[in-house]
């Protein structure tokens, strides 16, 4: 039982490192005085320069992030009710998820709990974590690949690389982001014709005006001279 003890014990600490991980990027604040840089600004800096701005414009990028924060529910459902086909749950092996601050962390609350079952229920909790259709290690890796997957067409990829894409791929592209990307770079195209449009128009106007004004002034002018000639 020491050896699934230890084993139990890493598993643990793993998947808490997971949960900090994403609440971690999910809690992050944004640096709002490192904006997006422009082209025009990356031609005045240096790579290094670069990579410091944009690493520091990255901070908070994904705070609250409503991808992320779901497959951050699918794995503490994962890891909640009871679980393979021994149907018992993590709470009768005497662990339990911490305080609400720990975001989902689990935690072997009930020592004494945890000992009488490795010693007790060791098939149970073999099951637990094997089971082929129900156990923790199959509904993990569900929720992740669900969140992950990189193989089969685009439209059955993971639902974060859906999202956002992955670098030589065809989603790097084929994106939700990408898309939205492409639609906003069409839409101040759009803007940017109908600007230069109404400049000219605004301009034809002036140029009109000016020379209703300068018609005006040679008029009045020539009516002026009239009067003192008379």
């Amino acid at each position: 039982s020491s050896g699934v003890k230890d084993a139990m014990e890493s598993f643990i600490k793993d998947y808490n490192n997971i949960i900090d991980l994403v609440n971690g990027l999910l809690t992050e604040k944004a640096n709002n005085k490192y904006p997006p840089l422009t082209d025009d600004q990356k031609n005045e800096m240096s790579e290094k320069q670069i990579e410091k701005w944009e690493e520091k414009a990255k901070q908070g990028i994904l705070s609250n992030d409503a991808a992320l924060r779901g497959l951050l529910n699918d794995l503490r459902i994962a890891m909640s009710g009871p679980i393979g086909s021994g149907n018992i749950r993590l709470s009768d092996l005497g662990i339990t998820t911490g305080k609400y601050q720990d975001g989902g962390k689990l935690t072997i609350s009930d020592q004494a709990k945890f000992a009488e079952a490795l010693k007790t229920k060791g098939d149970k909790i073999a099951k637990l974590f094997t089971d082929s259709e129900n156990g923790i290690a199959q509904k993990l890796y569900k929720s992740i690949d669900d969140a992950v997957r990189k193989t089969g067409k685009d439209e059955d990829k993971g639902r974060l690389i859906r999202l956002a894409g992955i670098a030589k791929s065809t989603t790097e592209k084929n994106n939700s982001i990408s898309k939205m990307i492409e639609q906003a770079n069409k839409r101040v195209e759009l803007l940017k014709q109908r600007l230069s449009a109404d400049e000219k128009h605004l301009w034809s106007k002036f140029t009109a005006m000016e020379t209703a004004l300068q018609r005006f002034e040679m008029q009045s002018s020539m009516l002026t001279q009239f009067s003192f000639g008379k």
